[in-house]
């Protein structure tokens, strides 16, 4: 019992300083999440498994606590807001939950017309939109997505690029 209260405290250790050092790295804009997320979560990793191994000395062990701390990590590091900070698709979505809906004509020439058009159809054919009229309205699932992604874009700092998105659109008005 106790080595399981010490893997889940190291896991909370390890996500917290992932979490901060993602935060931190956009916040100073020092690259693109996409490739630096498997390095910030090694980090962060690395932090939890040293709680670890202060208690518990064994190597293997360590080895395997570390193990699941960096594959879980790295798994919710690119679920969460890797895929915020990169997503022309689940800006849209979120977009769509914000106002509820997109009319079909108000793409911004900012993004490029097909571009878009392709992530509505996808949302259509995703279950992610559904399209009322002339207009892409969200559906249950869009406003799942957004409940779960847009807290965690926000605490990690990575809703800036749909910030950017969202405001380009709103200009068109």
């Amino acid at each position: 019992m106790k080595k399981l209260i010490y893997f889940a405290f190291g896991g909370f250790i390890s996500a917290f300083i992932t979490t901060v050092l993602i935060f931190l790295f956009i916040e100073f804009d020092l690259g693109v999440l996409f490739f630096y997320a498997f390095g910030l979560s090694f980090l962060g990793s690395l932090a939890g498994t040293a709680f670890w191994y202060i208690k518990y000395r064994e190597q293997f062990e360590t080895f395997l606590v570390f193990l699941c701390y960096f594959l879980t990590i790295s798994f919710l590091a690119y679920l969460g807001p890797t895929t915020v900070d990169r997503s022309l698709s689940v800006f849209v979505y979120f977009y769509a939950v914000e106002e509820n809906g997109i009319p079909e004509n108000y793409q911004n020439e900012r993004y490029f017309k097909e571009f878009t058009q392709r992530r509505l159809d996808d949302g259509i054919k995703t279950g992610m939109l559904s399209k009322e009229g002339n207009i892409y309205k969200p559906t249950i699932k869009s406003k799942m997505l957004y409940t779960i992604f847009y807290p965690t874009a926000v605490i990690t700092g990575t809703d800036k690029a749909y910030k950017t998105f969202k405001k380009s659109l709103k200009e068109k008005k």
